[in-house]
């Protein structure tokens, strides 16, 4: 098993504005266990205490991922988080919390499982919970292309494209990983302030914008991002309601990925 050796730097403190998403590098990695086992995306950056406590959540970083295997099985699961632990190094994860298996956790610094019964979910949980470096937060290289990184048994190099900068800049047209995202939230006139619904606003409005819309870029989901939108459900025969759920997010992204084509890598 290869694992990171030395001291490790810790997220401490209060998050800075250099963190203001889910880690890219986190992204890939979900993206992958995606392809291979089925999991999808059960949550990333959110600004809070850790449960039972009142110090930052890993999460307060975008530094944690959830990912959930309730679609596929638990055999699986067990696959995915034997590949992470031999990848650890080559992925930048420091931290395996296994809700399933009496609420395990692995630490790279003690490179051994160890039972944490209380923790919430603990037992019944249907989803792992990973913890990026900091120095691995902001890698984007695709994850065949790592030195040292060994594919799954069976397994062959992704084809699914991975948008080829790490930027997140939807005024400009670079909107990260936001496209390959495995979850988004619902947007809605007058729906309660969240990072992660701004930030989606954020890609949403830079995708009209990029497409020819005036429309302001600034994570405000109001009047006339809503009325955009009810131009676009028309468009591909959805229901024109404004609100920005599964099947309008699903031809959102594809809009996106094909207008942003030339910029992107085959992983």
């Amino acid at each position: 098993m290869t694992v990171a050796s030395g001291p490790i730097a810790k997220w401490r403190g209060i998050p800075t504005s250099k963190y203001t998403k889910t880690s890219p590098n986190l992204l890939l990695i979900d993206a992958f266990l995606n392809r291979q086992w089925g999991f999808f995306f059960n949550g990333g950056r959110v600004v809070r205490t850790v449960r039972g406590g009142d110090s930052p959540s890993i999460h307060s970083w975008g530094a944690a991922v959830d990912s959930s295997w309730r679609k596929t099985t638990r055999a699986k699961s067990l696959e995915a988080i034997e590949w992470i632990l031999a990848n650890s190094k080559e992925l930048h994860v420091d931290e395996i919390h296994d809700y399933k298996a009496n609420g395990r956790v692995w630490k790279s610094d003690r490179q051994s499982w160890k039972d944490n019964p209380t923790m919430p979910g603990a037992n019944s949980g249907d989803w792992i919970h990973y913890q990026t470096t900091i120095e691995g937060w902001a890698d984007t290289t695709p994850l065949a292309a790592r030195p040292g990184l060994v594919l799954p048994s069976g397994s062959s190099v992704p084809s699914r494209p991975t948008v080829d900068f790490p930027v997140f800049e939807p005024e400009n047209c670079k909107f990260s990983l936001w496209p390959l995202s495995q979850s988004k939230p619902l947007l809605f006139v007058g729906m309660p302030f969240s990072a992660e619904a701004h930030d989606a606003t954020r890609y949403l409005q830079g995708g009209f914008r990029c497409a020819g819309f005036d429309v302001k870029v600034d994570g405000d989901y109001g009047a006339a991002t809503e009325g955009i939108v009810k131009f676009f459900q028309q468009h591909d025969g959805l229901v024109v309601d404004g609100r920005v759920g599964r099947e309008s997010w699903a031809k959102f992204d594809a809009a996106v990925l094909k207008g942003v084509e030339q910029n992107l890598q085959v992983q």
